[in-house]
């Protein structure tokens, strides 16, 4: 068999077993492992740090942190759990689980296999749920996560995609809640697997045996802001049960908040862990992480540390809604601002609302007026640049050209006929001309809103900073009673 011949029958292969036995999954074109216009250098944090005019200034301070976490809530686009008020409307779950149900069925979605989800499958769901025994008003209770979870927009294990075979993008995923996550209990399924909770950014089904129901006190006990946290600063914190970092338990992902447990070594912290006790209810547990993974307490303010932060998160896997322990642009946005203590939205949308405004810009076009606006008041590491449906961090300019590294799951190169979609499917640093000559247009063409994530326009919210940092997670109580769930965003490519 010459060749060509070999080549093909293995290209036939591969095709047949990604189709799972007959259903064939859709493939996409790799991208090149260097990027167009990057060189090896730029995948370096010390690279931007040494072209960033000060490195080390303070961004902001604590209070002023603080400040924009409280204006944040104000907006309703982050929330404190332990704020919700004791009841909630019946009325209000239902009308938010039947629009969900309502626009999957109306999107046409596809199940794993290639078939589209039709009416038997939406109403097994609504049976799963049982919509009719939702009471006009519930008693909220509160929970801590006892181990990672993945949040879903409705409660099933099943995926549901935009085209058949598209099993990159799930559209049940709806993001990803850390160990130790504080969320309030809102209804559980009739067959108990599910808990709909709300969480401080988002709200959706979670598999109820990843939950420890608690009192408010004991959540109040478990997130007391007056401790200093134990901040993950890696990308990834292993846990264990023992001293000797032996007995695996879990992971807690960058800039999750622990609980110290009061022990320390040269090496290693002790932490307080929730758990449920052989009677169900909660308990503490004690784990323990690797000192060079966390920071007592959060870190510094400056464009260095979240600079160095993205870079621990290079390379790292692209995962919508944080699906398969990756992450997609928001949460890795997320991520790295929660080091420092700047408590993110969890989606795009809403990040783009945060700090004070530089740029906004209609769809399309304006690339010198954005490059200037970058140029003059682009800071890297402290400026966000917003895409319909993606966010990045801006780090700087070449040339007049400038860089941003993101969690991207692909980009559009032109062809002939059509655009040919390059994935990769990872945390990338790119010029912001990726894309460029593509239907869709390069990335800085796409840009709509360029922000400063170091103060606020809004100066009314902020009366009394000093006194909103009371709680010392630079977070506000104001009444909050339900926010909407959010859909994470990515770019991805249009049909």
């Amino acid at each position: 068999m010459g060749v060509r011949k070999r080549f093909i029958c293995l290209a036939v292969a591969i095709c047949f077993i990604s189709s799972g036995c007959g259903h064939r999954e859709k493939l996409y074109h790799a991208s090149p492992v260097s990027l167009p216009g990057i060189t090896d250098k730029m995948n370096a944090a010390g690279f931007w740090i040494s072209r960033h005019p000060s490195p080390d200034k303070e961004i902001l301070s604590p209070s002023g942190i603080c400040a924009l976490n409280a204006e944040m809530e104000a907006l309703k686009i982050t929330h404190r759990v332990i704020n919700m008020r004791p009841v909630y409307s019946g009325e209000l779950l239902r009308n938010d689980i039947r629009s969900h149900i309502t626009s999957f069925y109306g999107r046409g979605l596809y199940l794993r296999d290639g078939r589209k989800a039709g009416l038997t499958f939406y109403r097994e769901i609504e049976k799963t749920i049982g919509l009719a025994k939702i009471p006009e008003t519930i008693d909220v209770g509160f929970g801590l996560l006892i181990r990672n979870a993945d949040e879903r927009i409705i409660p099933t294990e099943e995926g549901l995609y935009a085209k058949p075979g598209d099993l990159c993008f799930d559209e049940v995923q709806n993001s990803g809640l850390d160990i130790g996550a504080a969320v309030a209990v809102i209804y559980k399924s009739t067959d108990g697997l599910w808990t709909y909770v709300i969480n401080d950014t988002d709200a959706g089904w979670v598999r109820s045996d990843r939950i420890v129901l608690s009192s408010l006190e004991d959540l109040r006990r478990h997130k007391d802001s007056s401790v200093p946290k134990v901040i993950v600063t890696a990308r990834r914190a292993d846990i264990f049960l023992d001293e000797a970092l032996t007995e695996y338990y879990d992971h807690a992902r960058m800039g999750t908040r622990l609980t110290p447990g009061g022990r320390e070594t040269a090496d290693i912290y002790e932490v307080t862990l929730p758990a449920r006790a052989a009677n169900g209810e909660y308990a503490p547990l004690k784990g323990y992480v690797r000192k060079k993974d966390v920071s007592s307490g959060y870190l510094a303010y400056t464009s260095r540390n979240i600079i160095d932060q993205a870079f621990r998160l290079l390379s790292a896997p692209y995962g919508w809604g944080d699906k398969g322990g990756g992450q997609d642009c928001s949460r890795f946005i997320q991520e790295i601002f929660a080091t420092v203590g700047v408590l993110m939205p969890r989606n795009s949308g809403h990040q783009a609302k945060v700090g004070r405004i530089v740029g906004e810009y209609a769809p399309g076009g304006h690339t010198v007026e954005k490059t200037l606006a970058l140029k003059k008041e682009g800071i890297g590491g402290v400026t966000i640049l917003q895409l319909k449906g993606h966010i990045m961090l801006y780090l700087g300019e070449i040339d007049g050209n400038p860089y941003v590294i993101h969690s991207v799951w692909g980009y559009r190169e032109p062809d002939l006929l059509e655009d040919r979609v390059r994935v990769i499917g990872r945390v990338a640093v790119t010029d912001a001309s990726l894309g460029e000559g593509s239907q869709k247009g390069s990335l800085l063409e796409r840009i709509l809103t360029i922000r400063n994530v170091d103060k606020s326009n809004e100066t009314s919210v902020n009366s009394g900073p000093e006194k909103s940092c009371t709680t010392g997670d630079g977070l506000r109580p104001d009444g909050w009673i339900h926010p909407p769930a959010s859909q994470t965003e990515t770019v991805r490519p249009a049909s």
